[in-house]
């Protein structure tokens, strides 16, 4: 084979490839889906790319920013890993809360919860619903040390400091906190008439008749 030769079908292989990704059709299947070409696949990738934060990571992050301190109760963890999303500033998957009987729950929060404990991540104490505490086993900590180094300081800080504040509002606290400020949470709620919504902006309580 002459060099010129072996040239000419190297420049072919790469105009094919080049000719691949720059297809500028899309074809549409019969069931009306639409068969990308490498660009258009490339540009969808890019702008629906798993995020960072899912429900594990949310999970190891809040129980490893301050790894001696328990989360208390399944109400609370609910609480606090719903909060995470919507306060927290990272790169957060949606992790599917819905208004339920004591306001946002997550049955994929749940779920994952469970997975975490038979798999080690995750143990905890207790039997009752609210005085069951969850703590990060050995190989939790250290999944969740990898997480948390991942992030700068000022996020490190923020997000320990939301954790800490949290858990001093105590469930009474924190459910009021969340009803007064994420009040579609809480039209399946069974509890809502134990707590006072409250219009911050105006100061006053608000009518729900």
């Amino acid at each position: 084979m002459t060099k010129e030769k072996s040239i000419n079908q190297k420049m072919t292989y790469e105009q094919r490839t080049e000719a691949k990704k720059k297809i500028i059709s899309t074809r549409r299947l019969p069931d009306r889906s639409e068969l990308l070409n490498y660009e258009q696949s490339l540009k969808y990738y890019n702008e629906v790319k798993p995020r960072k934060f899912g429900s594990v990571e949310t999970i190891l992050l809040l129980l490893g920013i301050t790894s001696d301190k328990p989360i208390k109760g399944k109400t609370m963890m609910m609480k606090q890993t719903f909060l995470s999303e919507k306060e927290f500033k990272l790169d957060m998957q949606d992790l599917q809360f819905v208004g339920h009987k004591f306001g946002p729950h997550s049955f994929l929060i749940e779920n994952v919860l469970k997975n975490m404990e038979f798999v080690g991540l995750v143990k905890k104490y207790g039997v009752k619903t609210n005085q069951t505490k969850y703590y990060l086993t050995e190989d939790g900590k250290n999944e969740a040390k990898k997480l948390i180094n991942t992030l700068s300081d000022d996020e490190q800080k923020t997000i320990k400091k939301k954790r800490v504040s949290w858990d001093e509002l105590g469930l009474d606290g924190m459910v009021k906190f969340v009803y007064n400020n994420y009040p579609k949470y809480t039209d399946a709620s069974v509890i809502k008439r134990r707590y006072v919504l409250v219009d911050w902006k105006k100061g006053i309580e608000v009518n729900e008749n």
